[in-house]
């Protein structure tokens, strides 16, 4: 049953987000085209170059909007009784629209770098210079980065896992907002319930942040083109001058757990304590 849901979810978010991503695509692929003979027809490629910039906003914007109505109205809107009628549990409710809403975002992700990709050879073709682009970039600036070989494997790998979680921490904490503001306690607020619990819980999580950051003792730093873990970390280390390439590990420890935290309870009240409007 769970992916007739992701299946359903797709086909209920993609009517509008496919057709724009559509959109994007087929822009890439004329700028690129037209970068040949970008001389030629500036104003055409000064018109697509705004249409890129345009998508670029529009992409994850529509994309992120999108998906966070159709968790609100699907399960606590008008169609909120139909989707608690299902024969399946909050759980995989709350799962399927979560892998439906994460795909989306990231394909938003890979879009703004297509885009940007075209941007900047079309640019380029209208200066009159040399071929150019993100990869030439990414290998130029990437080498100067003062690592070794095999660390750069990892921090690309770190990166890499960094932007999933973010994504998928973004959306956790949204929907936990959602969750929350649709309690009963919260009746009385309406609408703006959700969107004061997430100014809430942004303004606590950027305090424990930075209380994690001073409290727990340890770290990395760079050196030697290698990442260590240091143990001189903390608030008494930082008053005393802490290495400036050094980064607490205590973000990183406490992110995960508030994730989990947000997602336990998100599925919890979408279960157990709904409250339809």
């Amino acid at each position: 049953m769970f992916h007739k849901l992701v299946k359903h979810e797709f086909k209920a978010t993609g009517r509008i987000i496919l057709f724009l991503y559509l959109a994007a695509a087929v822009l890439s692929g004329v700028s690129l085209l037209l970068q040949k003979v970008a001389n030629a027809i500036p104003l055409v490629s000064v018109a697509i170059s705004l249409f890129s910039i345009i998508l670029m906003i529009a992409c994850p914007l529509v994309t992120y909007v999108i998906v966070i109505m159709r968790f609100y109205k699907s399960c606590y809107g008008d169609e909120g009784y139909l989707t608690q009628t299902l024969p399946v549990s909050g759980k995989q409710i709350y799962f399927s629209k979560l892998l439906v809403a994460f795909c989306w975002c990231l394909l938003s992700i890979l879009l703004v770098f297509l885009l940007l990709f075209s941007l900047m050879s079309l640019l380029t073709g209208v200066a009159g210079g040399s071929d150019i682009s993100l990869m030439h970039v990414f290998v130029e600036v990437f080498g100067k980065l003062p690592l070794a070989t095999s660390t750069k494997v990892w921090f690309i790998a770190m990166m890499t896992v960094y932007i999933l979680f973010s994504c998928a921490n973004w959306l956790v904490q949204i929907y936990f907002c959602i969750c929350a503001g649709n309690l009963r306690v919260f009746r009385s607020l309406g609408s703006a319930a959700p969107v004061l619990i997430y100014i809430m819980v942004y303004i606590a999580m950027q305090i424990l942040m930075l209380a994690a950051m001073f409290l727990f003792p340890y770290g990395i730093t760079l050196y030697g083109g290698h990442f260590h873990i240091i143990r001189e970390m903390g608030l008494q280390s930082m008053l005393q001058g802490a290495d400036p390439t050094s980064l607490s590990l205590g973000v990183f420890v406490l992110s995960p757990i508030a994730f989990a935290v947000m997602m336990y309870f998100g599925v919890r009240w979408l279960s157990r304590k709904v409250n339809l409007k």
